[in-house]
């Protein structure tokens, strides 16, 4: 990189450094929660990734804390209702479906009523 000053590339590449390593912290998390999505909603990867985006964009809430709250779900606490409101909506968003709870999904114990969420937000 001619004309670049090697102060200013040691920093960028530091500045690399540090996004990859966040990015290989944060993402088997999101894998986890994509495999969740894929189970719940049968769809595939693509789709689940594209759920997971839209939810976090309309959120204002960071891939990897929505990820972990999925995450989370399946075993330390129940879903907050507002996480579970927004993906149904991602979903339907994603998929060209109606955000109705009959189609159940993550977070769903209760068989889709939207009842058993638990939490709130």
């Amino acid at each position: 990189m001619r004309g670049v000053p090697r102060d200013e590339l040691v920093g960028e590449l530091r500045k690399e450094v540090r996004q990859l390593r966040q990015a290989m912290e944060t993402r088997p998390v999101i894998d986890q929660a994509c495999g969740i999505m894929m189970a719940s909603w049968r769809c595939d990867a693509d789709t689940a990734w594209e759920i997971l985006v839209d939810t976090s964009q309309r959120t204002n809430t960071k891939l990897h804390a929505v990820a972990a709250l999925v995450v989370d779900s399946t075993h330390t606490r129940p879903m907050p209702s507002w996480l579970r409101s927004a993906l149904l909506v991602s979903h339907g968003r994603v998929t060209g479906t109606a955000g109705s709870e009959d189609g159940g999904g993550p977070g769903d114990a209760d068989g889709g009523d939207g009842r058993g969420s638990g939490g709130s937000g």
